[in-house]
């Protein structure tokens, strides 16, 4: 290949190289004067290492990375000039416009997911009373309500009659799950579930029954101790 002889800008040494053609000039002589092309000879305000840029904004850089520009501002309030800035930067944006103009928490979509969570939260009448759980999650033995998978690692409280057909959080209605056939359910009834599954034997499997009564004995014990 034709070899040409160039001039480093940052060295001022001569170097020959085969890599230039019309629209490109090699500029530097090897890496390291490339590198320190580079570098500006600014040390970074939070962490003191030496700032590297490719050009843009030399003369403004304080911090080496985005990551020590994010740590710096950590805890501090945005100023209304920022804050005034972000909402027009929002509003210009295209994943701001239609129905999720000036929304900054996922638009209507997610809006209406999260109304419909609080109504169920608040149709599920009772709180969950964590010793019936506990003694649940022993007459399991720690496995999945349906499909016996262990459920050590991940384990989710599963409502029989779904929240959103009229269920709530009786302890006739709980069980334990593991994620997968949690999500599989979604809002069938578990009658439907069994039927879906042509699994009938859930429907005979009684456990939240055997927690309830062990719960019943260990309360009327203390009592009387």
């Amino acid at each position: 290949m034709l070899t040409k002889t160039y001039t480093c800008q940052k060295c001022n040494k001569s170097f020959q190289s085969s890599k230039g053609y019309k629209t490109r000039t090699p500029k530097f002589c090897s890496r390291n004067c490339s590198n320190e092309s580079k570098k500006i000879h600014k040390y970074c305000k939070l962490c003191g290492d030496e700032i590297i840029t490719n050009g843009a904004s030399k003369a403004k850089r304080i911090y080496c990375s985005k990551s020590c520009q994010s740590e710096s501002r950590r805890g501090i309030k945005l100023s209304d000039k920022w804050c005034k800035a972000l909402s027009e930067g929002r509003k210009n944006s295209d994943k701001c416009k239609g129905k999720n103009l000036y929304n900054w928490k996922g638009g209507v979509e997610n809006r209406k997911r999260q109304n419909l969570n609080f109504y169920h939260s608040r149709r599920a009448s009772g709180k969950l009373d964590q010793s019936y759980l506990k003694i649940l999650f022993i007459i399991q033995k720690g496995k999945c309500f349906y499909c016996q998978k262990d459920i050590s690692d991940y384990k989710a409280i599963e409502h029989l009659n779904p929240i959103s057909k009229g269920g709530n959080n009786n302890w006739i209605n709980l069980v334990y799950s593991c994620k997968s056939c949690n999500s599989k359910k979604k809002d069938s009834t578990f009658a439907e579930f069994a039927v879906k599954n042509h699994r009938p034997d859930w429907l005979n499997n009684m456990v939240q029954f055997q927690a309830k009564q062990i719960l019943d004995y260990v309360n009327k014990k203390q009592e009387n101790s």
